[in-house]
């Protein structure tokens, strides 16, 4: 038996390592296929290991990183204005008092409570606190965006107002929370 050496020769006697070899020195044949098997009229299949089809794919894969921006509206507060005054308070009596409240925001809104109210005192020297209203809370109904709402409020007149009370007009304070409705 010839023993060879691993590494390839040119015609100058100089030795090259395998990986500069041809190919076909570098290659085997392999059957495949079983002997046996062989159906007549065929030709043995023969292949070079690692020449077989196919498509690699390479990609670059990277990543990042960062922030993102945005900013937020501010709230604008809500009026509340008298729809109709509470006419015909007498010494003792309750009537409907209705006010409206608008939402100047972009978004929609609820009424989450409006305040008791007490009376001012008067130009004409009626006490504060002559006339009063309940409060409301969570009344029903969704302010839309720019839009109003309509309220009706229980006003009373205390039962023992000061004489100079009668004929004037009252003005009571009140406030209302509201919370986004944003859905």
């Amino acid at each position: 038996m010839r023993r060879t050496s691993r590494f390839a020769t040119r015609p100058s006697g100089v030795l090259l390592p395998p990986s500069v070899g041809t190919a076909r020195r570098r290659t085997r044949r392999v059957h495949r296929g079983n002997d046996d098997e062989e159906a007549p009229g065929r030709h043995r299949r023969w292949h070079r290991p690692g020449l077989r089809g196919g498509l690699a794919l390479a990609a670059w894969l990277s990543s990042g990183a960062g922030t993102a921006e945005g900013s937020s509206t501010t709230a604008i507060n809500s009026t509340i204005t008298p729809q109709n005054g509470a006419t015909g308070l007498d010494p003792g009596a309750t009537v409907n008092a209705t006010v409206t409240v608008n939402n100047p925001n972009s978004y929609p809104v609820v009424v989450a409570s409006i305040s008791p109210g007490s009376s001012d005192a008067t130009a004409g020297n009626c006490p504060a606190g002559t006339v009063t209203t309940a409060g409301l809370t969570n009344p029903p109904g969704t302010i839309a965006p720019n839009g109003t709402q309509t309220y009706t409020l229980q006003a009373k007149m205390a039962a023992d107002p000061a004489n100079s009370c009668q004929g004037q007009s009252f003005s009571l304070p009140l406030t209302a929370s509201l919370a986004s409705a944003a859905g």
